[in-house]
């Protein structure tokens, strides 16, 4: 990124995720899942956020306060919010970002390992979300 000052938060985490799921030494996919999760909610929140209508912003602000499951925040509230849901418009990349909520839920609560190539798909596919979200109006 070549500007000034730090990157955006979600931008440099789902860096971090990348580089976990692909380029490291020794490939940590659990860590990557779990990175790219949370950039993926502070994505779609801030994306959210930003793109409000400001007659919705108060409501958006209690809303994101009580939905923090990234597939439930991207369907409903983004539809309420923004007019769009993800998962119908593109139900695929939806499937893929519940997928990546649900491996991230594993590895918290139940310690489960991610193989490397699921790991890396699932970063993947928190990018397409990011590029996603670049695109939506506001």
């Amino acid at each position: 990124m070549a500007s000034e000052g730090e990157p955006p938060a979600a931008e440099s985490l789902l860096a971090d995720a990348r580089f976990l799921a692909q380029e490291a030494e020794v490939v940590d996919s659990q860590r990557a899942v779990l990175i790219a999760a949370a950039a993926c909610e502070i994505k779609s929140k801030l994306v959210m956020r930003e793109k409000v209508d400001a007659s919705k912003a108060e409501l958006l602000r209690l809303v994101l306060g009580r939905v923090s499951n990234l597939p439930q925040l991207l369907d409903k509230p983004l539809l309420a919010a923004l007019g769009v849901s993800l998962r119908t418009t593109d139900e695929h990349l939806y499937g893929q970002v519940r997928r990546l909520s649900e491996r991230r839920n594993e590895v918290v609560h139940q310690g489960v390992r991610v193989e490397r190539t699921e790991g890396w798909q699932l970063v993947v596919a928190a990018g397409q979300l990011f590029e996603w979200l670049d695109g939506l109006g506001g």
